[in-house]
């Protein structure tokens, strides 16, 4: 992952197999259904211009995304792209989980760290005061107690684990939970330069793409720094994660020499119909 200049991104090149790849873009090519270009016109300076792509949108029907002046409606989930963001909604929980676990660990090491150094001083308070064998014998009532209170919490009753999992529940709610489909049919058509900053999408939330078919360059760009250039890769993901997009712009620019389709799907976190409440 890397970090440089809030470029917090991640890069997984072969995250499905060549022979798994092949199927989702088969599959998508067969079932996704395209806008109109009139309808996925983008406004500049009041006048209304074609993307140089093929979009479309999926998720929730109550869900809506706005760009460039332009308001789309969202399709019903279908099945190939449901199996899609199971699996970018699976990788971020576990990535999640795995962070806390990491947090935990590094609290656990420091809290441990404290205590033998407590320890260490308790003992030789100790042996200032002739008390040892006495204060010994307190140690290993408090291990005892402590390994007690670490069995009755690993042993918690039901009723605990029922408000656990109400929590879970409570974070089944924040998941991805909309999908934008970019198709380009070859090197002419492109993604010009931009944030994915809008006010529908949740800013703190990570940003998966999942690439299928020929390989394009995405690039990252800001004013003073170097560009960072990722091709993407048949079968690979890339994540964005905070604060990327209020720093980077990135954009897939145009390649003559490319003949063949490349199909990207971007899973957001939507928030449009909660901005309607």
């Amino acid at each position: 992952m890397d970090h440089h200049y809030n470029l917090n991104i991640k890069y997984v090149e072969k995250f499905f197999s060549t022979k798994v790849a092949d199927s989702f873009f088969k599959k998508l090519e067969k079932s996704v259904e395209y806008f109109h270009p009139d309808v996925s016109a983008v406004v500049v300076r009041h006048k209304k211009y074609q993307i140089p792509r093929k979009v479309s949108a999926y998720g929730d029907i109550s869900l809506t995304y706005c760009f460039s002046g332009t308001r789309l409606p969202t399709k019903p989930m279908i099945s190939v792209v449901k199996q899609l963001l199971d699996l970018a909604n699976d990788f971020i929980k576990k990535e999640k989980n795995q962070s806390d676990i990491d947090t935990a660990d590094d609290k656990n090491e420091n809290d441990f760290l404290k205590e033998q150094n407590q320890n260490d001083s308790d003992i030789i308070d100790d042996n200032k005061n002739d008390s040892n064998d006495k204060d010994i014998d307190q140690n290993k009532n408090d291990i005892l107690k402590k390994e007690q209170t670490q069995y009755d919490d690993d042993n918690a009753d039901d009723s605990d684990k029922n408000s656990d999992d109400n929590d879970v529940d409570k974070n089944e709610n924040e998941n991805l939970n909309y999908v934008f489909i970019n198709r380009y049919e070859n090197g002419l058509d492109y993604l010009g330069f931009h944030k994915d900053d809008e006010k529908d999408m949740d800013s703190n939330f990570p940003i998966v793409t999942f690439s299928f078919g020929i390989k394009r360059d995405i690039i990252f760009k800001r004013k003073k720094y170097k560009n960072v250039k990722i091709p993407l890769e048949h079968g690979s993901m890339l994540v964005m994660y905070p604060p990327t997009n209020q720093f980077w712009y990135h954009g897939i620019p145009k390649r003559k020499k490319v003949k063949d389709v490349r199909i990207s799907l971007t899973f957001r976190r939507n928030l449009s119909n909660k901005n309607k409440e």
